[in-house]
């Protein structure tokens, strides 16, 4: 589901239902919404929330580190979209 400029929702899973080799009990697909925030102060916020399928499977994706590694992604997207504006 696509909102242009404002949200975007997907679901999410590994190809091999064991979290890419992690070796994962709970590796079902999960819901994953990106919503875009208007700009300010040359800004924009992206916020991205998770849907489990279950408590259990949240609680063992946090373990592993999916806050730290969804972190590091948007990071390197903030640095992609300050080049590409730069760019014009």
């Amino acid at each position: 589901e696509i909102e242009p400029v404002s949200r975007i929702v997907f679901t999410n899973a590994f190809e091999d239902g064991a979290g890419g080799g992690m070796g994962l009990k709970h590796a079902d697909e999960m819901v994953m919404t990106a919503t875009i925030l208007p700009e300010a102060d040359g800004t924009t916020t992206v916020s991205i929330s998770t849907l489990f399928a279950n408590p259990a499977m949240m609680k063992e994706y946090l373990s592993v580190g999916m806050v730290e590694g969804q972190s590091s992604g948007l990071d390197q997207l903030a640095v992609v979209a300050t080049e590409l504006a730069a760019i014009g």
